[in-house]
């Protein structure tokens, strides 16, 4: 990667966490663990109906 792909890659890093931060400042720690899992979940089963999908 050459240097500034790499800068442009921790400004955009940081900037991605920056809004993170910000949007979930309201949520406490074992929240947003409970919601990563049910989007973990959530995933999962998209994936497993679009697999039916292209039986």
């Amino acid at each position: 990667m050459t240097k500034k792909a790499h800068e442009y890659s921790e400004t955009v890093f940081d900037n991605h966490t920056d809004y993170l931060n910000n949007i979930f400042q309201d949520y406490s720690n074992d929240e947003i663990h409970l919601f990563y899992n049910m989007i973990t979940k959530l995933y999962a089963g998209v994936e497993r109906l679009e697999e039916t999908f292209n039986e």
